[in-house]
């Protein structure tokens, strides 16, 4: 997916999964407009957590998080939950992705000494 200004790029295997996505779309961005929906909001100023459990976790079973429209295998996505359970949401959960993005270079850091962290554990 390719976010450019107003605009993103998302192709989808039917026409059917596209407007199915378009009117999810048009329906989050009334919400936001109404004020119905808290999880998101107006300055970009979304909790990590909140990110990904309202946004990411679904896109991501979904196989929508990347160029691939093959979504992953159970193993992977068990995998995945319990990396994040255990050690990225531990780490961020309560930065906004504002902060986070603001702060790259040292959470860059922390997220490779995480990573080394489990490769030694792995290989051990």
């Amino acid at each position: 997916m390719g976010i450019k200004g107003t605009h993103f790029v998302k192709r989808y295997k039917t026409r059917k999964e596209a407007k199915e996505a378009e009117l999810d779309i048009l329906t989050k961005i009334h919400q936001l407009e109404n004020g119905e929906n808290l999880v998101f909001s107006k300055d970009g100023n979304i909790l990590f957590s909140d990110f990904y459990k309202h946004i990411w976790w679904e896109a991501y079973k979904a196989g929508q998080t990347t160029s691939t429209t093959k979504p992953p295998s159970q193993a992977t996505i068990d995998g995945t939950e319990i990396v994040f359970k255990r050690h990225i949401l531990p780490m961020f959960a309560n930065f906004s992705i504002d902060f986070l993005n603001q702060n790259k270079q040292y959470y860059i850091q922390q997220l490779l000494h995480l990573f080394l962290f489990l490769k030694i554990s792995l290989n051990q």
